[in-house]
């Protein structure tokens, strides 16, 4: 059987809730395609996760890539606001703080990011095999050449506000709801499937 990964943050972890998963677009993604899914993301991660857990070996990859401040660590999610908030329970949240307060340059991350996503892009990806698609957390920050870039980002929370929707109960722990990720679902099967037709005409 094929297989599909995916690569990024919590937009596209496993949920941690049994009865979500049957609902997370991942799983009705994976569902539709007639899949195994071998890999997910991992919460509050940084856009470096989702290079380092890239298997190439995978027929389908999708990419939720995040804003470019994160700090990439194996064990802790680390940001400003995860920084500040767990600084006085733990040493390394300490150390994040204190980088974030006196080190880091957010044009530096915006420009690293860049430079590594098209390094990413045209030396690892260029010899990729199966299907990468490309989704933006935040921020569109790097047009793919190899791959499926898809046009508008992850984040919904900023356009509910402006439409007054708090409510934020139904939300899955991918900060979908049910409804928009069966939407996300829909919408990647119809781009994979299109892309198919059109390879295999």
């Amino acid at each position: 059987m094929q297989t599909i990964n995916f690569c990024g943050d919590s937009f596209c972890q496993l949920e941690p809730t049994i009865s979500n998963r049957s609902l997370s677009w991942t799983t009705l993604l994976a569902s539709k395609l007639n899949v195994n899914i071998i890999g997910y993301g991992k919460a509050g991660a940084a856009y470096e996760h989702a290079i380092k857990t890239f298997d190439s070996t995978a027929d389908y990859t999708i990419f939720c890539w995040t804003e470019p401040n994160r700090l990439y660590h194996i064990k802790y999610p680390l940001n400003v606001g995860l920084a500040d908030a767990n600084s006085h329970k733990h040493p390394i949240y300490a150390a994040a703080k204190v980088y974030y307060k006196y080190l880091h340059n957010i044009d530096l991350a915006n420009e690293r990011q860049s430079r590594e996503l098209y390094w990413f892009d045209h030396v690892i990806l260029s010899n990729y095999q199966g299907l990468a698609v490309h989704l933006y957390c935040y921020d569109v920050r790097h047009t793919f050449t190899n791959g499926i870039n898809m046009d508008t980002t992850l984040d919904t929370r900023p356009l509910r506000e402006i439409l007054g929707i708090r409510d934020v109960k139904n939300e899955l722990d991918n900060h979908l709801t049910e409804q928009e990720n069966s939407g996300l679902a829909d919408k990647l099967y119809s781009i994979i499937k299109e892309h198919h037709e059109k390879t295999n005409t």
